[in-house]
């Protein structure tokens, strides 16, 4: 998809040389040759003996230069030289960008009232004699048809800048909407390239874990079958060291199968990875005035990083759903270990106050559960009696991210031959 242009690029140069804000030489030029017009419009009265009438005209001529940032201000400098009939075209050019600029129609209704008693004027046709200020022929005073001619003329020249500053707001508006529509066009080509590129690589993430990992658990049980059921002392060890290549296969797949899952191209490059030794920052970070509990011997122990990482966010989960729908709710995390599982309760009573209405995906806690069955853990997540609500993370702490080795009395028999 192309780029629009540029303003300087869609504005023709007529409406850039006489409206642009911009401090260009066109500019310049535009504001000077509508001074010498004004000027030589009003000639015949400038070259006549001085009086208060020149320096109605000369203000008008000096006017014009702030039509384009304060238009009103310009235009209501350039009203009073129309009583000497001249400097009309100073006050057409004001009008056109006040009309630009100003979107109340009763501004533009008076201004544009106001111009058009200046054109009649300027035309003059009931004075008798020859013209005051112009060598114009003389013109009857009593004639309806000329005066009604006149007051027509008078019309079309003062409704002409409303229609021109009209044309150019709508065609500068039309241009910005044109800009805007190109913008979300490209938003929403990089959305879908984004979600195109997400999906393929949740499908290979599917892909590897049904087949690849699959097939790795497969052999980590064979292998420990095989461990169990053998009296060969070699043919022990040798299905030990499968079984275990086969878990850490399987542990090295599964962190490559979230890292597609969660990464996005265009994401930035992550921090420290999470640790049970960040929890305390994060409890008082989340300003939920939760307390925390943390088993000593966890805390020192050499955890598994991925089992690290699940807990630090499911602790967050929770603690972003306190804020949502419990703020203020006494709540507590405790973190603890019995035999070989590690437990993760994170309670809070019902909260005082009604909790806001704030948007949320949904996903937080199906995310966590798809988190604790890679670690073959549980999650439970439920609404209490007394209005509080509970969550509970039981993660094993040993054979991470793979099946158990099966017992003997589970060990499958000799398969016939």
């Amino acid at each position: 998809m192309s780029a629009p242009l540029c303003p300087a690029e869609r504005t023709p140069w007529i409406i850039r040389f006489f409206f642009s804000t911009a401090a260009t030489p066109a500019r310049h030029s535009g504001d000077l040759f509508l001074a010498a017009l004004v000027l030589l419009e009003s000639s015949p009265l400038l070259t006549r003996t001085p009086s208060p009438a020149h320096a109605l005209v000369l203000l008008a001529a000096a006017a014009l230069p702030l039509r384009r940032r304060h238009p009103l201000t310009a235009y209501l400098l350039t009203l009073p030289a129309l009583w000497t009939t001249h400097a009309l075209t100073g006050a057409c050019f004001t009008l056109c960008a006040l009309v630009r600029s100003q979107t109340r129609r009763t501004l533009i209704a008076l201004a544009t009232c106001l111009l058009m008693l200046g054109a009649f004027l300027w035309w003059r046709p009931w004075h008798t004699g020859t013209w005051q200020t112009g060598p114009w022929p003389a013109l009857p005073a009593k004639s309806f048809r000329r005066n009604a001619h006149h007051a027509v003329a008078a019309y079309l020249i003062a409704t002409a800048p409303v229609a021109l500053g009209l044309l150019y707001r709508a065609r500068t508006d039309l241009a910005a909407r044109m800009a805007e529509l190109h913008n979300l066009k490209e938003r929403e080509q990089r959305l879908h390239e984004r979600a195109a590129v997400s999906r393929e690589r949740n499908r290979i993430s599917r892909e590897m874990h049904d087949v690849v990992s699959h097939k790795a658990t497969l052999i980590a049980v064979q292998a420990g079958a095989l461990e169990v059921t053998t009296t060969d002392p070699h043919v022990r060890q040798s299905a030990a060291t499968l079984r275990t290549l086969a878990v850490t296969t399987l542990q090295e797949l599964r962190s490559v199968l979230w890292g597609l899952r969660a990464t996005e191209p265009t994401d930035p490059p992550p921090g420290p990875p999470p640790r049970l030794a960040g929890l305390p920052a994060l409890v008082a970070d989340s300003h939920t005035g939760a307390t925390l509990t943390l088993d000593p011997a966890l805390a020192t122990a050499a955890l598994d990083e991925h089992l690290q990482r699940t807990v630090y966010r499911a602790v967050q989960e929770a603690l972003t759903n306190v804020r949502k729908h419990a703020p203020g709710a006494p709540t507590t995390v405790t973190i603890g270990a019995s035999e070989d599982h590690l437990h993760l309760r994170v309670h809070n009573l019902a909260p005082h106050r009604p909790a806001p209405t704030l948007p949320g995906s949904g996903l937080g806690l199906l995310g966590l559960r798809e988190r604790a069955l890679i670690h073959s853990g549980t999650l439970e997540a439920a609404h209490l009696p007394d209005g509080g609500f509970q969550m509970t993370l039981r993660l094993p702490l040993t054979a991470q991210h793979a099946t158990p080795a099966p017992s003997p009395a589970s060990a499958p028999g000799p398969r016939p031959r």
